[in-house]
């Protein structure tokens, strides 16, 4: 998994509207690496049609990435 391999702390879940929500932390420089590897990954599962980033507020309490 991407996130995994740039250690990267998160979790990425399917929403209702069948939409998909990745929220991750780390360093600015490793962010934008991920965007850009999801945005150009081929997936079996799926396609990036749009993408929305978003700053968090608060910090993260995960210590891991994971699917939920």
């Amino acid at each position: 998994m991407i996130a995994d391999r740039l250690s990267l702390v998160g979790e990425v879940y399917n929403a209702v509207d069948g939409s998909v929500h990745i929220i991750a932390s780390g360093p600015a420089n490793i962010i934008a690496e991920f965007i850009k590897q999801v945005q150009s990954s081929p997936s079996p599962y799926g396609r990036v049609d749009e993408l929305t980033v978003e700053n968090l507020s608060h910090p993260l309490s995960n210590t891991t990435f994971s699917i939920k």
